[in-house]
This record gives C-alpha cells, structure tokens and sequence, in this order.
C-alpha cells in the first residue's frame, strides 16, 4: 500500500458554517450582483429539467461561440476539479506529475492516492508577492525519468501567482520535447481579463501536449452548480472522453450552463464587480495591515494582527496564518460583498 496515501474526509462528522457570519474562507462568490444573477438563472430552470436525460449539444455550441473551442477538443466537467480528475484517471499509466506547491489540494492528493511519482517546485516569496520560477519548472521537466505531466493554475491558488503568456510558452516547448502533457488549471484566468484566458486557449489550441481545464465557480460564481470543462489537444481530449460517463453533466447543470453564457455580457460586469470590491477590500485593509500580497484570484493575501482578527473573527469566515514558507503568517480573505465591506468599515472605526 502507498505509505504516502490520503485519506478523503466523510461529510457528516464535518460542522456546518453558520449563516450568520459571512462565508470568506474558501474562495467563493458571494457579492450582490452574483446572487442577483443566481436568482435570474433560477428563473429560467423549468421542472422538465429535473425529469429529462441531458442534451448538450447546445451547451457545446455556446462554448464554442464565447471561447472560440470546438466540440472535438472540448468535455464538460464537474468544475475544474473534475477536469483534473478526469485527466489523472485517463492518462497512461506511466508519468511524473510536476506541479507547484502550494497550490489547489486535490492536484497533489490524486498523483499520492493513484501511485504516481509527483514532484514539487515552492513558490518563492519576493517583494510582496509570490514568484514562479520558471528556470526550476524546465530544469525538472526536462531531467524526469517517465514523461512529465505538468499541472499548473494561472492564477494559482493560495498564492495568487501568474503565469505570463511568454512563460507558458516555454512550458509548452519543454513538455513537448518530452513528449509530455501540460494542463492548465484557468479556473481564476478571467480576473486577469478575458483576453488573457482566451489568449491562453490559443496557445494551447497549437499544441498536441496542451490541455486546459476551467469551470464557472467563479465567474460568475457557480461554486455549487460544478460546472466546467476541458479544452485543448483532440488526442488527449478523445482519450479522456472515451472514459467518460453517459452523460457529462446533467440537465440541470446543462440549463445553468445555458442560460449563463447566453447572458455573458453579465458574467464579465460581474467580474468587474468582484475587482472593485477587492480593491476596496485592500484599502481598507492597507490602513491596519502592514502587507498585503500582489495577487490576481478573487481573494486577498494580508498580514494580520489583533485588531483585524478581533475585527473579522465577529463577521466572517477566513483563512488564517498560512504555514507554508511563500505565505507563512499571511491570512486570507474572499473578495466580499459591499454589506460586509461597510459592517468592517464601522467595526474597524469603533
């Protein structure tokens, strides 16, 4: 048995957040105008939708016109998530995962419950921000033993790191002299702007070793639907799809899906709403933090002390003091909504 194998949590001996308290800790959206859309996205769910198989043929239609991704090299996915599960269990057997740490859990809990040799190169913290270095991903790609299998999120989280458009190219030539694959997790790519996560899909689009996995948690912010999907390479793409069930997502998620890229002029305003509100967010913060992290996700980075904490611990749910050396003592916030920015104002003053 792999001595290094992890054990997934049961749900029923796990608490439930309380509802009084703002839900800032895991990355979620919850600002006004998402739950205003949520709301209308509930409207257009009929009953029919509960009783009938999934047809998603439109859904794939609708991909196709907002991320210029044809049906071939696409697969809808249960979120991100899904999309890198569905990658680790229909790859061939032999590989060596490369990834960075930290950095989404489950990118490194699937290589140690499958036995797979997995490598992991720290994010180094420089001048108020956490950095890639990129010299130390090739050197590993081109010096593994079994061909490299590299999952990198752009941005990354907890670091809010990025990837530039020169540095996943340099990505892509090592992997394919290796005759590897590269998946990159988009999953934050549109708080960069959408021409950065369409710029991405092009790279990919020219490669045979490429793939990116994204999903609609958080933009709009869908977390509860788990809605995604694959993109790149039609080889890769082919052998993951012959894997994978009856139906990819089901009804109900496919009217969700629908419904929200038909109305995609309101997911990226509500994007801008999200940016708005952490740069609020961080200026509220700088007058009490002495640092807060350069970051590019939907969440926020700060140092934190009494004041703060006392402060936040009487309206929220937060993730506090990171143990891991690029973010040691740093606690983290989700962008909030405008309701909790006044409530931390008037507390903050008092």
């Amino acid at each position: 048995m792999n001595n290094e194998y992890i054990s997934r949590p049961l749900w029923s001996p796990s608490s439930e957040r309380k509802k009084d308290l703002f839900w800032l800790d895991k990355n979620e959206i919850t600002i006004e105008e998402s739950l205003l859309f949520n709301d209308y996205l509930i409207s257009q769910i009929k009953s029919l939708d509960l009783s009938i198989y999934p047809e998603l043929g439109n859904s794939y239609k609708q991909l196709e016109f907002i991320f210029n991704i044809k049906e071939e090299n696409t697969l809808l996915v249960n979120g991100a998530d899904g999309g890198i599960r569905a990658m680790f269990l229909g790859l061939p057997e032999k590989f060596e995962v490369i990834t960075l740490d930290p950095t989404f859990a489950m990118i490194n809990i699937y290589p140690k419950n499958l036995s797979k040799k997995l490598t992991s190169i720290q994010y180094e913290y420089y001048n108020s921000s956490t950095k890639i270095n990129i010299n130390k991903i090739i050197k590993t790609i081109a010096e593994s033993k079994d061909f490299p299998f590299v999952i990198i999120a752009t941005p990354d989280s907890p670091t809010g790191a990025i990837l530039s458009k020169d540095e996943i190219k340099k990505i892509i030539d090592s992997v394919e002299r290796r005759n590897g694959i590269f998946l990159i997790d988009a999953t934050y790519a549109l708080f960069n702007g959408l021409d950065y996560l369409l710029e991405i899909i092009e790279l990919i689009k020219k490669s045979k070793s490429c793939v990116l996995t994204s999903s609609f948690s958080k933009f709009p912010g869908l977390a509860g639907a788990r809605l995604g999907f694959l993109t790149g390479s039609q080889l890769i793409i082919n052998q993951i799809r012959n894997m994978r069930p009856m139906y990819e997502i089901g009804a109900l998620q496919s009217r969700i899906l629908e419904s929200v890229l038909l109305e995609w002029s309101s997911c990226l305003n509500i994007i801008e709403k999200i940016r708005g509100n952490k740069k609020e967010l961080e200026q509220i913060l700088n007058r009490y933090s002495p640092e807060i992290l350069t970051t590019y996700g939907n969440f926020t980075l700060f140092r934190s002390n009494k004041i703060l904490d006392s402060s936040l611990e009487t309206l929220c749910y937060y993730r506090k003091s990171f143990s891991c050396n690029c973010l040691k003592d740093f606690s983290r916030l989700s962008t909030p909504p405008k309701e909790f920015l006044n409530k931390l104002k008037l507390i903050l003053k008092s």
